[in-house]
């Protein structure tokens, strides 16, 4: 593994675990999990999501590469939108 990929690995994780447990998703999807099966807090802690979703990111790497650079440059986005605080405006 290479630095890129470790920091395409650590933007994917980002940006899963950030969806899953902040964004209602397409089709309410992420909402509807949190508010049926909230696993003991899993499902709304942006922490405790972090490990599943690297398991998550990982085995996307391993089973197509391009698909991980696709999560990772939408988990950049993501974080650079927050950062700017354009999600306040």
């Amino acid at each position: 593994m290479n630095p890129l990929d470790a920091i395409a690995l650590g933007l994917a994780t980002f940006y899963l675990a950030f969806v899953i447990t902040r964004t209602h998703g397409p089709f309410n999807v992420f909402k509807t999990i949190r508010e049926r099966w909230p696993m003991g807090g899993l499902t709304t802690c942006m922490y405790c999501m972090c490990i599943w979703a690297a398991i998550a990111a990982w085995v996307v790497f391993q089973v197509w590469p391009p698909g991980l650079y696709v999560i990772a440059a939408a988990g950049a986005s993501a974080g650079i939108y927050r950062y700017t605080g354009a999600d306040h405006a």
